[in-house]
């Protein structure tokens, strides 16, 4: 929808959840300008990748009121360190970077029919594009 749709999003919702892809175009994407267009008192959850987001400018965005809080799965740093301001923001909710646990059954199938399409000289589901960058 371009920047017109995403300016409707982010001055409209309530709840931002992040679960891009990296690439170049998506690093730094939630920023100043971006958390400063959110609805006041939008909430924002990260589950894609640290380098998504401008980490001070979140900060800033919280500490100022204009975002109610964010849940975090993901940081620019991994672990994230011990003295980081994330960890003293009870607005802010840590989580242990498992917002996409692997399922042991699944991921079995899925690795089972990739071998399988390799063996018989097919292409396996869920190809990397490296061309799109991820």
């Amino acid at each position: 929808s371009g920047e017109d749709g995403l300016a409707q999003i982010l001055s409209e919702m309530d709840v931002h959840v992040c679960v891009m892809p990296l690439t170049e175009e998506t690093k730094g994407f939630f920023h100043k300008t971006r958390f400063e267009a959110m609805k006041v008192g939008a909430y924002f959850i990260n589950a894609g990748r640290g380098k998504h987001v401008i980490e001070n400018d979140l900060l800033a965005a919280i500490v100022g009121c204009h975002l109610s809080g964010a849940s975090l799965d993901v940081f620019e740093t991994e672990p994230l360190p011990q003295d980081h301001p994330f960890w003293d923001n009870p607005h802010i909710t840590i989580w242990p970077h498992v917002a996409a646990q692997t399922n042991p059954e699944t991921a079995s199938e899925q690795i089972a029919h990739a071998l399988w399409a390799f063996h018989k000289g097919t292409t396996p589901e869920n190809q990397i594009h490296r061309q799109k960058g991820y």
